[in-house]
């Protein structure tokens, strides 16, 4: 079973229900290449770019920003698949209910840890409630 996470399976998650999901599905067609090592780092630097922007995003008044880091994750996914996994155009692709789901648990996890950290805002008086 070598199925794969496609390009666009992975920019519609993360455009639509956040980046966790599509970080995810990096890692896992960076692991069906046998590429443990960028596997590791794209989660890593997944998880870190994500964890800096539910700290500032919530500083932010204007939509717009927020469309244009969407943008900005969107062409850097593009961007990782065109460049390290387009031999996997050709593969088999997970069903787009998997997909659905994964991403969904992945808006979970994200919206808790936005409502914590606007929560611990509130609490020091960062920002008004």
């Amino acid at each position: 079973m070598n199925k794969v996470y496609t390009k666009n399976q992975m920019q519609i998650s993360a455009f639509f229900l956040g980046p966790l999901g599509a970080f995810y599905f990096l890692k896992k067609n960076f692991e069906l290449l046998g590429n443990q090592q960028r596997a590791k780092s794209i989660i890593q630097y997944g998880i870190l770019a994500i964890f800096a922007l539910c700290l500032i995003t919530p500083l932010i008044n204007t939509s717009g920003i927020s469309l244009a880091i969407n943008i900005g994750i969107l062409l850097y996914i593009g961007m990782v698949f065109e460049k390290e996994q387009i031999e996997l155009v050709h593969k088999e692709a997970y069903s787009n209910w998997k997909v659905l789901g994964i991403s969904l648990i992945g808006l979970f996890a994200l919206l808790t840890m936005n409502f914590v950290i606007i929560f611990v805002y509130i609490m020091f008086g960062i920002i008004k409630d």
